[in-house]
């Protein structure tokens, strides 16, 4: 897992740097019989690569609309934790804001959630012109020792 977030972590870099929208496409895959089909899903690619959702499940009656889901996971790399992050920023929870940060690997808490959170909220509110009224988080790699120093509200 370590390695994969690290991976993920060059690739937001390397394609914050170049934004470029690209489908790979294989001669191979073009030459199978149903090219309508598969045609379709090139498209519906390259669709959500430049921000149209091509489909989006029904939201559970328990959520309000206005929620706002965060995930937060983290890995560690030299003498920093990675601690990379998603939240939705619609109401059908189908569009999303990531990034990542780094903190001193001096503690398992993060002492940069209040930035994270503030940037998940600043995301969800360019995209709506209003904050949510449900946050919801979900964070990996919450030890024994951590779960007295969540709260809820």
């Amino acid at each position: 897992f370590d390695e994969l977030l690290g991976k993920t972590v060059q690739y937001l870099s390397l394609k914050e740097d170049n934004p470029k929208v690209t489908q790979v496409a294989l001669t191979t895959t073009l030459a199978k019989k149903g090219f309508a089909a598969i045609l379709t899903k090139i498209l519906l690619q390259i669709s959500s690569k430049v921000g149209n959702v091509p489909w989006a499940p029904k939201n559970p009656a328990a959520i309000p609309p206005k929620t706002m889901l965060v995930g937060i996971s983290s890995c560690k790399e030299a003498k920093n934790i990675i601690v990379g992050y998603c939240c939705t920023i619609n109401k059908e929870m189908s569009k999303f804001h990531s990034n990542y940060d780094y903190q001193p690997m001096t503690s398992n808490f993060n002492p940069k959630m209040g930035d994270i959170i503030a940037d998940c909220l600043a995301s969800y509110s360019k995209s709506n012109s209003t904050l949510p009224d449900e946050i919801i988080i979900i964070k990996t790699d919450v030890s024994d020792g951590e779960k007295d120093n969540i709260s809820f509200s």
